[in-house]
């Protein structure tokens, strides 16, 4: 789920895309574009927007690594480009308004119109990548978490405290404390120490596919076996875990959550 400059709203599925306007009119990419059809097949994963307003969709797809839009028609991005490689889980412009895109077989960032891997991070998947205060860049692996300043790189596993496995999704809060999803639950930050809650102090699941700030007190943990709230306020108090869970019976339409299909957008909603 993305919201462009223009505050339509684009959906990335497993079948391809579709627009829904700030007047609430859902358009499908097969209704309304006459673009590649490969893109009607495609599981778009991960959408983003650059400083020219053309809209990225980072996509499963084995010939094209990125699909754009440009407000009339769809053109393509893949290793003949520059890509890294043609399956990228997540796509993300930064402050600077470069563009970054995790692969599954590294990342690759593109600056004005060069696109480039970034030297280091070849064969490694990457899942998700996050920007944070210090304009550091997080990179959520297969094989744990990374920090990049732009020139080396800090490995966070097991041996931290951490896990040696998946990250799904990196999160940094108000207090620039991170919050990391996993698979054995999700994990705080503080810049020195690592600290774990999973379902043995209330989750739904340890499986962590999404993390969302709200911007008010409250961090939404998506899971395989539906949707959490954790108060972190009351956690940074006293280190209260305060859960509350959502499923079908509160109104949460599914019960497993996606990766990259948590979004806040500009007027604080959150899908």
């Amino acid at each position: 789920i993305y919201q462009d400059k223009k505050e339509n709203y684009w959906i990335g599925s497993l079948s391809g895309i579709a627009r829904m306007t700030p007047d609430g009119t859902v358009e499908t990419f097969e209704k309304k574009f006459k673009g590649p059809k490969l893109l009607q097949a495609t599981n778009t994963y991960s959408i983003t927007e650059d400083n020219e307003g053309n809209i990225w969709f980072a996509t499963l797809h084995e010939d094209a690594a990125c699909y754009v839009y440009d407000g009339n028609k769809f053109f393509t991005y893949s290793t003949k480009d520059g890509f890294s490689h043609n399956l990228v889980n997540s796509a993300m412009r930064d402050r600077q308004g470069i563009l970054w895109f995790g692969t599954i077989n590294g990342v690759t960032k593109k600056e004005g119109k060069i696109l480039s891997t970034i030297p280091g991070t070849e064969k490694i998947n990457v899942w998700w990548i996050l920007q944070d205060n210090k304009s550091h860049y997080w990179f959520a692996s297969e094989k744990g978490a990374i920090k990049y300043d732009g020139v080396s790189f800090q490995y966070f596993t097991k041996k931290d405290g951490f896990v040696d496995g998946r990250v799904r999704t990196i999160v940094q809060d108000s207090h620039r404390n991170f919050w990391f999803a996993t698979d054995e639950g999700v994990f705080s930050y503080d810049s020195k120490t690592f600290s774990k809650i999973d379902q043995a102090s209330g989750l739904s699941s340890n499986t962590i596919y999404s993390l969302l700030l709200d911007g008010k007190y409250s961090l939404w943990i998506g899971t395989n076996k539906g949707l959490n709230r954790l108060n972190i306020d009351r956690y940074y108090a006293n280190r209260e875990i305060d859960l509350k869970q959502y499923g079908k019976e509160e109104g949460f339409i599914g019960l497993e959550c996606n990766s990259n299909a948590a979004y806040k957008d500009k007027n604080g909603h959150l899908w």
